[in-house]
């Protein structure tokens, strides 16, 4: 029997997945690095990356800078409809 194709494999990132993330320290900092390994693609929305850029801006600054490369490889996605939500 043919083996049916792989289907993606894709985890959405919440602010505070991306805000522990960028502590570079942790099990949020080990999913983003092993995900790409993994074939696994990170998805997350601007509403959600605007919410951790600006946590981060008033908690940690200095950890803005990992912020805009974490932002790199993160895909953006649309916000669902709020007839969804």
């Amino acid at each position: 029997m043919p083996r049916s194709p792989a289907k993606p494999r894709c985890f959405f990132l919440d602010a505070n997945v991306l805000f522990a993330a960028c502590l570079q320290a942790g099990r949020a900092q080990a999913l983003l690095e092993l995900a790409p390994k993994a074939g696994v693609q990170l998805l997350s929305s601007s509403h959600v990356l605007e919410e951790a850029r600006r946590n981060l801006e008033a908690k940690r600054p200095e950890a803005l800078e990992y912020f805009q490369l974490l932002r790199e490889s993160v895909r953006v996605v649309p916000e669902a409809p709020l007839g969804l939500v």
